[in-house]
């Protein structure tokens, strides 16, 4: 059984490597396409359609993920946009659950400046 959670780790981890590079090349190459070309209303459409496509239970472990992948600053950035509720949210139960979530995949939990709590 431990050799089936070491490939899904490994798997996991290539994905995540490779979804890291594509978000990087979206933020080099779409980001800047997108400022030039979308208005705030299509921008805002854009960040409501994505948010509307996370499951419900699932929104607080996306957020680690998200948190986790950041820099300190963008963190700041972005819980400062978040809602207060999720700030909460995430305080409370958030981190825990995100923590849970990613022992269960990798086996381990993420190295503690991974995701700092909100404060």
């Amino acid at each position: 059984m431990h050799g089936k959670w070491t490939t899904r780790a490994q798997t996991s981890t290539a994905l995540s490597t490779a979804l890291n590079t594509h978000l990087d090349d979206e933020e080099a190459v779409a980001l800047p396409l997108a400022e030039q070309h979308l208005t705030v209303a299509e921008w805002d459409r854009v960040g409501e359609v994505g948010h509307a496509s996370i499951p419900k239970d699932r929104m607080l472990v996306f957020l680690g993920h998200i948190l986790r992948s950041a820099t300190p600053e963008q963190r700041a950035r972005f819980l400062a946009q978040s809602p207060l509720a999720a700030r909460i949210a995430w305080r409370l139960v958030g981190k825990r659950t995100f923590d849970a979530d990613y022992r269960r995949i990798y086996g381990s939990a993420p190295a503690s400046g991974d995701v700092q709590r909100v404060e």
